[in-house]
């Protein structure tokens, strides 16, 4: 049976529904992140944000994950509960299939921090939420984040012209796709994590 997972602890991160009381702290990571961001997010166009706007998002966020409709994460610092980042499990490619997207703050890049959330999300997805396909889609021109789905096992179908989520002219976007009977093989099955529910309660651990 599926069941919503609402934080992941892997070595080094926690990846979990945002929390009014993140917003502060979403607000500076994003705020100061604004030309890393903006080649590939549109949203980072209307940065920097005040603490309102911030507050509203997450409120938001978490309405749609306490009811099912999606699932935005945000992506903290296991050893100071920094915030590196935010990422999701999205419900628009379909019917037992998710989305996995992610961003990572301008000084936490090249650390392996989206990797490693990408590796969980996929983990929970496929052992927990009972998906059939998991994708990450990406603009072509993100050499960065293409490299993720690569190292995780992911293949790349397809590149779509002008799919592209940009701020600027569209682009074409690669797809790249996992499914159920693929995931036991990837490098993903093997990544460390502890997945917990909404009332704090542990739903599984695995050792890599």
């Amino acid at each position: 049976m599926s069941q919503t997972i609402y934080c992941i602890r892997t070595p080094r991160l926690i990846v979990r529904c945002w929390e009014p009381a993140d917003a502060p702290s979403l607000r500076e990571a994003k705020n100061t992140s604004k030309e890393h961001l903006l080649p590939w997010l549109p949203w980072a166009l209307e940065e920097p944000t005040d603490l309102a706007t911030n507050l509203a998002l997450i409120r938001g966020w978490r309405a749609q994950f306490d009811t099912d409709q999606d699932y935005v994460y945000g992506i903290f610092d296991r050893a100071d509960g920094r915030v590196l980042g935010g990422a999701g499990m999205h419900v628009r490619i379909g019917k037992r299939a998710r989305e996995i997207g992610y961003w990572v703050r301008a000084d936490a890049i090249n650390r392996g921090y989206a990797t490693e959330t990408a590796a969980a999300l996929t983990r929970i997805g496929f052992e927990i939420m009972g998906l059939e396909r998991i994708e990450i889609h990406c603009d072509v021109r993100n050499v960065r984040s293409a490299a993720v789905p690569a190292r995780l096992g992911f293949v790349h179908e397809a590149n779509l012209r002008r799919r592209a989520i940009s701020a600027d002219a569209p682009a074409d976007s690669m797809i790249w796709t996992m499914f159920a009977d693929e995931y036991p093989g990837s490098p993903v099955a093997r990544v460390t994590i502890e997945a917990f529910d909404v009332l704090g309660d542990r739903v599984a651990a695995a050792a890599g």
